[in-house]
């Protein structure tokens, strides 16, 4: 996993819990890189996944919760470093339909080894659109926190559902997004 997220991680708990709690996760998870990561470099993301686990037991926030937490937070850096030929001035739904086709198919290009979730859309409703979310990681939840980042970003409301998960058994997870205000 890029060292980006890692940094974005560690940014996200020193803002919103400080620094002495970082450094204490740190010391009790022991992560192979020490803790120290640079945006280049790759890890492990089993470091990703310890540090999340210990941030949720010490915080006593469920762990989804905080996943999605941080993937509002994670939105902003990745739209920061979007590619230039995505469409951000046609609106959030527009936008979104361009993740697997545009936003991935550059981040494998500029990372090979990359491993992306793959989404696929039902857009049958101008005020709705399903994502078909597919990952062996099952991060659904990170994704609909990155959701939450992007309507922000881009200033619109939205409404998620998500009842078909893999986290219940179900082979990928539908995220419903519902624009507008409900």
């Amino acid at each position: 996993m890029q060292g980006s997220i890692f940094i974005a991680l560690s940014d996200l708990v020193t803002e919103k819990f400080g620094l002495e709690l970082w450094d204490r996760i740190l010391t009790e998870v022991a992560p192979e890189s020490g803790g120290a990561y640079t945006s280049v470099m790759r890890y492990n993301e089993k470091e990703l996944f310890a540090i999340a686990q210990k941030l949720s037991d010490i915080t006593e926030i469920a762990l989804p919760d905080l996943i999605k937490v941080f993937g509002e937070y994670l939105f902003s850096s990745l739209y920061s470093s979007m590619p230039g030929d995505v469409d951000v001035d046609s609106g959030l739904k527009v936008f979104l339909l361009q993740v697997d086709s545009v936003i991935h198919k550059e981040v494998l290009r500029l990372h090979p080894e990359a491993s992306l979730p793959s989404f696929t859309y039902t857009d049958e409703k101008p005020d709705e659109l399903v994502m078909h979310y597919q990952s062996p990681r099952k991060l659904c939840f990170l994704s609909e926190g990155l959701l939450e980042g992007a309507a922000k970003q881009f200033g619109e409301p939205i409404t998620i559902t998500h009842d078909i998960c893999m986290h219940k058994g179900d082979a990928q997870c539908d995220i419903n997004i519902y624009f507008g205000e409900r």
